[in-house]
């Protein structure tokens, strides 16, 4: 069962939303190289089956999710 906010996203667009979230500086360089085959560019998550199954809809955004993950990280590697 997939389980997501049912929105598209571009890889960019969640790059931009860590880099954002962390604060960094770095600068983005789309296309500094080549795609590579098989190379997955948009993410979707189609969780109709989990709203069917479960009764189940999405409670925390991208960006709540991504911050509270980049939290963690921060918890974890600092002990």
């Amino acid at each position: 069962i997939n389980l997501g906010t049912g929105k598209t996203y571009t890889i960019l667009e969640v790059v931009e939303q860590i880099r954002q979230l962390t604060g960094s500086r770095m600068r983005l360089q789309v296309g500094a190289l080549p795609d590579r085959a098989g190379e997955i560019m948009l993410y979707q998550c189609d969780n109709t089956k989990a709203r069917h199954l479960l009764d189940w809809t999405p409670e925390t955004s991208l960006t709540q999710g991504l911050q509270k993950t980049i939290d963690w990280y921060k918890t974890v590697l600092t002990r």
